[in-house]
C-alpha cells in the first residue's frame, strides 16, 4: 500500500481487528439459558458477524419479534457490562494500527456491531484516539439497512474519496460492501469467515 496512493483505512472490527467471540458466544448462551431456549444450531463464530437481532434469530429458531427482542435485551445486558471484557487482540492488530497512524493515514471502523460496546472496546484497548471516526449498525436511527449503506454514508460525512481508500475485512459481506462502494478491499483471512472456510469439508 503506497503512501501516495490511499489516505484512509477503513476496518471492521469483529474478526478483523479484535476476537470477540468469548463474550459473544457467553453471551448468546446466557440469553438463551436465562429464556430457556434451545439453540437450534451449534453456537460457534460462523455465527458472528450479521447485526444481533439476526443472529438471534438464527441461533434461537425463533422468529417471534417481541421474544427476540427479549433475547436480545438480556445479551445486551451481559455484554454492555462484562461480556465486551473478554475481547481479544489478533496477534500484531495493535502494532499494526499504530504503524499505520506513524505513516500518516487516518483510520476508521466500520462494524454491524452496535455503538456502545463498539466504543467500550475502542476504550477498553486504549483506541478511541487513534480512529478518526467510528460508525456503527445503530450510529443512526432508524439504523442502517446494510454495511454497504453504512460505508457510503462513512465515506460522505469523512469527505474521503474512494479512489483514496481501502477496506479492510474477514467476511464476504464486507467484500461486497466495499466493492459495492468502489473502494479497495484488503481480506483479514485470520478472521472468522475464513477460519470457518478452513474447516469446511473439501
Amino acid at each position: 500500500m503506497e503512501k501516495n496512493s490511499f489516505t484512509d483505512v477503513l476496518f471492521d472490527l469483529d474478526g478483523t481487528l479484535v476476537d470477540s467471540a468469548p463474550g459473544i458466544m457467553a453471551g448468546f448462551s446466557i440469553a438463551l439459558s436465562l429464556h430457556g431456549v434451545v439453540p437450534a444450531c451449534e453456537l460457534s463464530k460462523a455465527v458472528i458477524g450479521p447485526p444481533l437481532d439476526e443472529t438471534l434469530r438464527t441461533i434461537s429458531g425463533i422468529s417471534d419479534a417481541a421474544m427476540l427482542e427479549d433475547l436480545a435485551a438480556s445479551f445486551r445486558a451481559y455484554y454492555d457490562e462484562k461480556g465486551y471484557q473478554k475481547t481479544l487482540l489478533f496477534e500484531g492488530v495493535d502494532d499494526m494500527l499504530l504503524s499505520l497512524l506513524d505513516r500518516g493515514y487516518n483510520l476508521h471502523i466500520t462494524t454491524n456491531k452496535r455503538l456502545k460496546p463498539t466504543m467500550l472496546i475502542l476504550d477498553y484497548f486504549g483506541w478511541k484516539k487513534i480512529f478518526s471516526s467510528v460508525c456503527a449498525l445503530d450510529s443512526i436511527q432508524p439504523r442502517y439497512k446494510n454495511k454497504t449503506e453504512m460505508l457510503s454514508n462513512q465515506l460522505i460525512q469523512q469527505g474521503i474519496a474512494p479512489k483514496n481508500a481501502v477496506y479492510v475485512g474477514d467476511s464476504e459481506g464486507d467484500r461486497i460492501a466495499a466493492q459495492e462502494n468502489s473502494l479497495y478491499f484488503i481480506r483479514a483471512d485470520w478472521g472468522y469467515e475464513m477460519e470457518n472456510s478452513r474447516l469446511d469439508p473439501a
